[in-house]
């Protein structure tokens, strides 16, 4: 899987766990419903699946599946909305270590040479990086810190 695509799939778990309950500040609903009609606007890929079962490995590698094959990796537009999903979460969401199953950041099936990772910031009890099968040459992690106010 491509780390843009698994990254964008991470973020739509993580901002329709965060959205959906009932404490979500607007600015994380709104991040949510705007990068989820991107994809089904643009893509023609349904996430109803994904949302009754965020936290789901098949649910997420049918997503995954369904927009690298229309090399969603390369659109700028939904790249950035994905990283206005994770940017509201982690300001907004009271509690993150509880949004989407406790994972900051969850590849599926990646394979690249190289992984740089600047920052990944979870909540108290939460995991900040997991990959699953998945294979990588070369992994460079700056700032990885699980128990981090992911606020910072």
């Amino acid at each position: 899987m491509d780390p843009t695509i698994a990254s964008i799939v991470s973020a739509v778990a993580v901002g329709f766990a965060a959205a959906a309950k009932d404490t979500a500040q607007q600015a994380v609903k709104d991040a949510y419903a705007g990068l989820k009609k991107l994809i089904e606007d643009r893509y023609q890929v349904g996430l109803s699946n994904m949302e009754q079962r965020p936290t789901s490995d098949s649910q997420k590698s049918a997503v995954a599946e369904a927009l690298q094959e229309k090399n969603a990796q390369n659109d700028a537009d939904l790249v950035a909305k994905a990283q206005s999903v994770i940017e509201a979460v982690q300001t907004y969401d009271p509690d993150p270590a509880k949004t989407a199953g406790s994972v900051g950041v969850e590849w599926i099936r990646v394979k690249v040479d190289v992984l740089n990772v600047k920052t990944i910031r979870g909540g108290e009890g939460g995991t900040a990086f997991r990959a699953v099968d998945s294979e990588f040459k070369t992994v460079n992690m700056d700032d990885l810190n699980p128990k981090a106010d992911p606020k910072n």
